[in-house]
């Protein structure tokens, strides 16, 4: 299991800013997933039902993965968390929408890596 965590002052393309990384081998515990999560997502003040829709989704992205009916055997999930490049402090309502995607590059040609891109946003 390998961990990541991107400090916010990197920047990964116009508006966005990678929070953290995170990349995991097929058939993990969820409660790994809910724990690098949790910790990752901690200094963003989340309420509580936002961060348990989060976590759902990035559940049943990793279900997805392990049940994929596509054919392809994948070696790894990787998971990636973004926020906004400028976060206005007067607003504290968060949304999210989750990118699913197989990395099938070269470097994974035998085993391509399930990824999962999370966006999180200022509402408002």
């Amino acid at each position: 299991m390998e961990h990541a965590s991107t400090p916010l002052s990197q920047g990964t393309g116009p508006g966005w800013q990678l929070l953290g990384d995170f990349e995991l081998p097929i058939g993990p515990p969820a409660n790994t997933i809910h724990s690098w999560l949790v910790q990752l997502l901690t200094p963003l003040h989340l309420d509580h039902d936002f961060l348990t829709l989060l976590l759902g989704s990035a559940q049943d992205a990793t279900l997805r993965a392990l049940h994929s009916n596509s054919g392809t055997s994948f070696e790894h999930i990787h998971l990636s968390v973004f926020v906004p490049n400028e976060r206005d402090s007067q607003r504290n309502t968060w949304g999210f929408f989750r990118i699913e995607k197989i990395d099938s590059s070269e470097l994974h040609k035998d085993h391509p890596e399930y990824v999962v891109e999370f966006y999180l946003y200022l509402e408002g």
